[in-house]
């Protein structure tokens, strides 16, 4: 059962979408349920965090594709995961960075990064200038 809850002033749990209520209801007074929290992602940073790698791909000429940069991108910023061939070659393979798959902590980190890997490979600009960049490109 997946319930969409908000934090109220007192500092409990009130579900916050009409299917959550409809839920809800049928738990039972006293008893207790298991939750797994995870943030809620913000649609606008997410948004903020591929305009950041499509601005940088439009700037560059290393690479043929936007799924080739975004790739070295995530292995740069170490989303992935390592596998062990039968011939004892370790592969590399990116994880996915979808809104689904990440928390926005996650996603507010790996963007994080992403400023980070930006400004040390591909543009001579301090942070600032490219977070305003980003934002006029949104």
């Amino acid at each position: 059962m997946l319930l969409e809850l908000a934090k109220s002033a007192d500092g409990s749990f009130i579900p916050s979408t009409e299917n959550s209520i409809a839920k809800f209801k049928k738990v039972k007074i006293g008893e207790t349920i298991l939750v797994d929290y995870k943030a809620k992602r913000n649609v606008q940073f997410h948004k903020k965090g591929f305009s950041l790698l499509n601005l940088i791909y439009q700037n560059q000429d290393k690479y043929e594709s936007f799924e080739g940069m975004r790739t070295e991108f995530k292995l740069k910023a170490g989303l992935y995961e390592l596998h062990v061939t039968t011939k004892g070659k370790t592969i590399y393979v990116p994880k996915s960075m979808s809104f689904s798959e990440m928390d926005e902590n996650e996603f507010e980190e790996l963007y994080s990064k992403f400023i980070d890997i930006a400004l040390k490979h591909f543009v001579p600009m301090d942070r600032q200038d490219l977070e305003d960049a980003v934002l006029r490109f949104v």
